[in-house]
């Protein structure tokens, strides 16, 4: 009997854990979703500024990704995103995290990082995008993309607000966009 409730108590508390990831999990990419996304960047500025370190965001975008939807379909597009997302990831630290923020906008955190780092990141992750080839499953040829960058850093001062911190790297995205895309923008004043 004692063998039996371990095992179901295992299986609960497995349950358990698997629930919690789908809950914080994008489905599609496996990155964070924006909500378990900002609950976690509210926990390090909380950290970041306790040890008086930087703190860096991205935010980059897929270029003309409707495009890709309209000329290969959802699926194709589907694939981009997924591969996009592992090339963010594969870019970065393994203390760094990124999140889904919303249809092709991606998220990255970058602890102890300040604004030149932020932007060294962002341009070799464009870099490695703009070289990507991601081949399509009926084997139709590779679809080639590039995305554009906004970067926002924290270094020191007063406190960090994060919907202020994300609005800067936003507007920098945005002025990437503006700017002819497949670009990286870091923001005008990055101090609070």
């Amino acid at each position: 009997e004692l063998k039996c409730r371990i095992r179901i108590g295992e299986r609960i508390l497995n349950l358990e854990r698997r629930i919690l990831e789908l809950a914080n999990t994008d489905m599609l990419t496996g990155l964070l979703n924006r909500r378990a996304f900002m609950e976690k960047i509210r926990q390090e500025i909380s950290r970041t500024q306790r040890e008086k370190r930087p703190l860096s965001l991205i935010m980059a975008d897929i270029d003309h990704f409707k495009r890709i939807n309209d000329a290969y379909g959802h699926q194709a597009g589907d694939l981009v995103l997924k591969r996009f997302a592992e090339q963010l990831t594969a870019s970065t630290r393994p203390y760094d995290f990124t999140g889904r923020y919303g249809g092709e906008e991606f998220i990255v955190c970058l602890p102890g990082t300040g604004r030149s780092g932020a932007g060294s990141i962002a341009e070799r992750i464009r870099r490695q995008t703009e070289d990507m080839e991601i081949m399509l499953p009926d084997e139709s040829g590779p679809i080639r993309i590039t995305a554009s960058f906004g970067t926002a850093s924290h270094e020191e001062g007063p406190r960090v607000d994060v919907d202020l911190l994300i609005k800067r790297a936003d507007e920098a995205l945005y002025r990437a966009k503006r700017g002819g895309r497949n670009r990286v923008c870091g923001t005008r004043n990055d101090e609070d």
